[in-house]
């Protein structure tokens, strides 16, 4: 199974697009993982950003994240106007923040299902991140939707669930494994018991963090290959402030976001070992 990887444009929104695209190439990325503040429509830049990235012979993951209103009707609507318009730039897949923590369970699911039926039509896969704030926010009560949607596909961003517990999930490893076979894209950011981003992944203190991380990642690459995948995309998370922590007084950043995430892609190429049948 190859394991195709993408840079978020999160933290370089200011750089010179063309500039981005170019040390995207170097880096050895396979796409980008992009959102459009786009309201409800999709302006010519946006457009002219997507062809840009698809000239460049890159893959695009469409990022929603936009949709909060409180209403239920409404937040329904505004949803499936947003992925309907992601959806007819032909993405990779889109990767949809979904839902609120405090809908209810049957408002979250009437909302999840709006979505699958989006991706129903469009014929776009769509995955579900696991992320505070949405209905995914802890794995707890992630898992009672997927009870609920067995078919239901998640980006793995087990950061978030680690903020929420406050622990590394020690206590929840039978839940995570059966929750591991959902899962078709992985936001590669380590986080910890205590924020959802640890300052530097190469320094020595955070080693037992990253590795615990690692091996969570590894397990989901497993079980994709045991569902036949023959690719797997993995966007390499580490953010800007406020995920980056920031020295006080000078608020320079504690590492380098792109070096981050550089080494992160490359910890994961060297890590992962595809299973093998006889």
């Amino acid at each position: 199974m190859k394991l195709e990887f993408y840079a978020p444009i999160w933290g370089f929104d200011e750089m010179d697009f063309d500039v981005f695209i170019q040390r995207v190439i170097d880096s050895g990325f396979d796409g980008i993982e992009i959102p459009f503040h786009m309201g409800l429509s999709l302006s010519p830049e946006h457009l002219s950003k997507i062809k840009q990235i698809k000239s460049a012979g890159l893959k695009y993951i469409a990022q929603h994240y936009e949709t909060v209103c409180l209403d239920i009707p409404q937040y329904k609507k505004e949803i499936r106007q947003r992925l309907e318009l992601l959806a007819s730039t032909e993405p990779t897949f889109i990767n949809s923040q979904t839902g609120r923590d405090f809908f209810s369970f049957e408002d979250n699911l009437s909302i999840i299902d709006e979505c699958e039926a989006v991706a129903q039509y469009t014929g776009v896969k769509l995955v579900h991140e696991t992320h505070r704030g949405r209905f995914s926010f802890a794995s707890h009560t992630t898992e009672q939707f997927l009870n609920a949607r067995p078919d239901l596909k998640l980006n793995a961003d087990l950061s978030h669930w680690c903020c929420v517990a406050g622990t590394l999930l020690d206590d929840q490893e039978d839940r995570l494994h059966r929750m591991f076979g959902n899962m078709h894209h992985i936001h590669s950011r380590v986080g910890f018991s205590e924020g959802p981003q640890i300052a530097d992944p190469t320094a020595p203190e955070y080693a037992s963090t990253v590795a615990r991380f690692l091996s969570w990642w590894s397990s989901i690459l497993d079980k994709a290959q045991a569902r036949g995948e023959q690719s797997f995309p993995i966007t390499t998370e580490f953010g800007p402030a406020p995920y980056m922590p920031l020295e006080p007084h000078t608020q320079r950043p504690l590492c380098d976001q792109w070096e981050a995430n550089i080494y992160i892609k490359q910890l994961i190429k060297e890590n992962y070992k595809p299973v093998t049948t006889n």
